[in-house]
C-alpha cells in the first residue's frame, strides 16, 4: 500500500517544516539542535528505527493514518474523493 510510506515521508517534510529536523548538504542530521553525525546506511535496521525522528514518525504514523482514512471513508460517501488527494488537501491538521 503507498499510503503508508506517503504519510511516512509526510511526517519527515512536516518535522523539517518545523524545524526539528534538519539534513545538512553534507548529511548531517540535526534534531531538535543535537547533531547525529552518521552514515544511515551502515547503521543496522534496529539502531534506525531509535533514530529521534524515526520514533517521531511511528509515534505520530498510526493517529496520522487513521485520520486519513477516516477522512476518505467520510469524503468518498459526499464526493468521491481519492485518499492520496484528501493527504495532500489537509494533512498538516493532521500533524
Amino acid at each position: 500500500d503507498l499510503m503508508v510510506p506517503l504519510v511516512h515521508e509526510l511526517i519527515h517534510v512536516n518535522q523539517m517544516h518545523e524545524g526539528k529536523l534538519m539534513i545538512t548538504e553534507d548529511g548531517i542530521f540535526i534534531w531538535n539542535m543535537k547533531t547525529y553525525e552518521l552514515i544511515i546506511e551502515d547503521l543496522p535496521y534496529e539502531e534506525y528505527l531509535m533514530l529521534p525522528w524515526e520514533a517521531d514518525v511511528r509515534h505520530r504514523q498510526p493517529k496520522l493514518l487513521q485520520e486519513i482514512l477516516k477522512s476518505y471513508k467520510f469524503s468518498s460517501l459526499s464526493n468521491g474523493a481519492h485518499p492520496l488527494e484528501l493527504a495532500c488537501i489537509d494533512s498538516t491538521s493532521f500533524l
